[in-house]
C-alpha cells in the first residue's frame, strides 16, 4: 500500500528524499484555491512546493509566467488519501493521520 509514510518526494535544490509524511509535517502554507503547500526542507534550508490532486502527490514546481502555474515532474498515487480546501486553508487526511495546513497570507515569512 502507498502511503505518506512509504512514499518520497525529492526537493528540489539539494535533491535528498523526504517522505511525504515529514512534507507535510513541515508545511509552512498553501494556497487553498490551488491545492498547493509549501514547505521548508530541513537539509538546505530552501522552501518546495507540492500540488494535491485527485489522491495523489505531484512533487514539482512553480511557474510564474504568464499567470501561476504548477509544473509536475511526477505523479505519486496514494492509498486512502484525501485533501479538501477550507476557508484557513488545507486539511490533509490519511488512514489516521490528518494535516491543517494555514493559507499564505501577507505576515507568512517565506
Amino acid at each position: 500500500m502507498k502511503s505518506v509514510m512509504s512514499e518520497y518526494v525529492m526537493r528540489n535544490h539539494c535533491t535528498t528524499g523526504i517522505s511525504i509524511k515529514n512534507a507535510l509535517d513541515d508545511a509552512i502554507c498553501c494556497w487553498p484555491n490551488q491545492m498547493w503547500f509549501l514547505y521548508r526542507c530541513s537539509a538546505c534550508d530552501t522552501t518546495n512546493h507540492i500540488a494535491i490532486c485527485n489522491g495523489e502527490v505531484q512533487e514539482g514546481y512553480l511557474d510564474g509566467a504568464p499567470g501561476p502555474g504548477f509544473m509536475t515532474k511526477r505523479r505519486i498515487p496514494l492509498d486512502r488519501f484525501k485533501a479538501s480546501a477550507t476557508d484557513d486553508g488545507m486539511r490533509v487526511k490519511t488512514l489516521n493521520l490528518s494535516w491543517e495546513i494555514p493559507k499564505r497570507t501577507a505576515d507568512h515569512k517565506i
